[in-house]
């Protein structure tokens, strides 16, 4: 089991070869509705007798075999248990080798399911495995003509985390037509961006991804915030984290340049994009989030506006069964996941749900010396020391926004024309909430800069 294109079936085949086994195909026979399963079986059985070692019978996709619950023709409903009782061997199977491959494992019926001995993962494979499938599809596998430097392999291997074999092969063939086109058997990295660029992995198709397009050197300002985190995560394979502080502080940017900093998987979840209409799917969807994390580990989820996933306290909802998982899964995250989790609600941030993460990192209005940064950052050509004379007490989301429409009127990046924009941008009352947040929840930046 596993993500599509993780090589589930060239699994089979190679064991197949390996073993010297002959390799019997029944996926369509025992998925129609009028299945001869009898005769079936009792032909492997015959042609597993006459053979020295035995044989493979392979299905493909067997959640297709349907559930139980779900069957209404009876012929079907038939079929579908006398498959289970030939696979239940109540008579002689010695010498069948079944292999079955899914990449929705939850969706199988139960009863199926049980009867395999064993369950193997599938999992994408990480930037040596990517390397070693590009090799062999680069290296003239084939019959083409077109040349592709190591180097340049192991790049792409570096930079196509989420891909799988099928998807890795989609990118060289695209970026060998992206070289023909110039008229060149050469391939250069810039083909292979291309190819890059334009094949979305499987892995991760289905979830709400997002390729990290920063890293800490690209965020102004809190720096005692960025050499923590990289302290945390060189020395941990998993970690649970609260960002927690008022809004426009630059909390999930930051989250998402963890992951771009150490080149991890990255997945954004809010808690609109998972509710359902369908009472306790919700859960279910964060659980399924959680397993293709762990299948591409290592990977950062990031739960934005945490308190949007939890039942508040009392108050009984639907989110109940969801908030008992969240707390499990920060208990003990899989390894290989980085779990963030950010809110700026102070009323959230009471409560045992706290206590499930290791570390709290409290992110405050900018300092002095942070907004000097960011506004050199998006106003170079302005002398950022006169406008900190008008204002200190912005968020970086302020100075971001500020900066922003000043240029999308179509106004010049002026003193003048900042100083009119933010004397009219409000002051965060919320600021004083978070004085008695800290004290309760504490704040692993001042503990840090404590020890240092």
């Amino acid at each position: 089991m596993g993500p599509p294109g993780t090589g589930k079936t060239l699994g089979a085949q190679v064991l197949s070869v390996e073993l010297g086994l002959p390799f019997y195909d029944i996926s369509g026979l025992v998925k129609g509705q009028n299945a001869p399963i009898g005769q079936l079986f009792g032909a492997l059985r015959d042609i597993a007798k006459k053979s020295k070692k035995g044989l493979i019978a392979f299905i493909d996709e067997v959640e297709g075999l349907s559930s139980r619950k779900e069957v209404v023709d009876p012929l079907q409903y038939q079929a579908l248990t006398q498959f289970l009782t030939e696979m239940q061997g109540v008579k002689n199977n010695h010498g069948i080798f079944m292999i079955g491959t899914t990449n929705r494992a939850n969706d199988l019926d139960e009863a199926i399911r049980s009867r395999f001995d064993e369950e193997v993962e599938f999992l994408p494979p990480d930037k040596k495995g990517r390397y070693e499938i590009l090799k062999i599809h680069a290296n003239k596998k084939g019959g083409h003509k077109f040349e592709v430097t190591e180097k340049d392999l192991e790049k792409l291997a570096d930079k196509s985390y989420g891909y799988v074999g099928r998807d890795l092969k989609q990118v060289l063939n695209r970026s060998f037509t992206h070289a023909k086109k110039s008229g060149s058997n050469k391939v250069n990295f810039e083909d292979l961006e291309y190819g890059i660029k334009k094949t979305k992995p499987s892995a991760i198709r289905d979830m709400p991804f997002i390729e990290p397009d920063v890293k800490f050197e690209d965020l102004a300002g809190y720096e005692d915030h960025k050499a923590l985190l990289e302290s945390i995560l060189d020395k941990t394979e998993e970690n649970v984290i609260l960002f927690y502080g008022p809004k426009g502080t630059g909390k999930t940017l930051m989250a998402e340049a963890v992951a771009g900093q150490y080149g991890y998987n990255y997945i954004l979840l809010k808690g609109s994009e998972l509710e359902s209409k369908w009472v306790g799917e919700s859960k279910d969807n964060v659980e399924k989030v959680i397993a293709r994390a762990k299948q591409l580990s290592p990977c950062v989820v990031c739960f934005d506006e945490i308190s949007s996933f939890v039942e508040r306290r009392g108050v009984l909802s639907h989110k109940d069964s969801q908030t008992g998982y969240m707390q499990s899964v920060l208990s003990r995250p899989p390894q290989g996941v980085y779990i963030i989790g950010t809110d700026n609600n102070p009323d959230f941030l009471r409560g045992p749900f706290m206590d499930r993460f290791v570390h709290k990192l409290y992110f405050g209005k900018p300092t002095e010396k942070d907004q000097l940064a960011l506004w050199k950052k998006y106003a170079p050509k302005v002398n950022a020391k006169q406008l900190l004379k008008i204002r200190k007490d912005l968020s970086c989301r302020d100075i971001a926004y500020t900066c922003k429409r000043i240029t999308e009127f179509g106004a010049e990046l002026n003193l003048e024309t900042i100083r009119k924009m933010i004397r009219g941008i409000p002051e965060d009352e919320d600021v004083k909430k978070y004085e008695e947040v800290i004290k309760e929840v504490g704040d692993g930046v001042e503990d840090y800069r404590r020890l240092k």
